[in-house]
Order: C-alpha cells, then structure tokens, then sequence
C-alpha cells in the first residue's frame, strides 16, 4: 500500500495482501526458520470468521490499530 501526496491510498491488486508476510527472528548470529505473519484489520478478519462459520468478537482496541479478538465456533 502506498500513499500519494493528496493522502489518497493505492494497492496493486495484482500483488499477495499487503498484511501478509513472513517474519524473520535472529539474535547473536542464530537465524529461526521464517514464519508466515498475518496482519489483519477486525473488519477483515471478522469477514473471513463469517465465511467459515467462526463468531467473531472485539475484545479490546488499542491506540494502533492493534485489537484483541476471540473466536469461536458458532
């Protein structure tokens, strides 16, 4: 995702979900197999929850866009 100077946003479409990437942890010269990471929105992830039959609840928002959710089965 990208912002242009009038504070419009673009995303390539043709491009994996801006959200989804892999995490690299090193410390002291040791490196851990990278793992797949998930940045997801509440919007979004209670969608997907809806889409596969998860209920989906906001449990608490933090200042930067970081929440706490609980999923269940419905």
């Amino acid at each position: 995702m990208y912002e242009d100077d009038d504070g419009g946003f673009w995303i390539d479409t043709n491009a994996n979900y801006y959200g989804e990437l892999d995490y690299f942890l090193s410390y002291k010269g040791e490196k851990e197999t990278p793992m797949k990471w998930l940045y997801l929105d509440f919007k979004t992830l209670m969608l997907a929850c809806e889409t596969v039959g998860l209920k989906c609840d906001l449990i608490l928002e933090g200042e930067h866009y970081d929440y706490l959710a609980c999923l269940r089965q419905k």
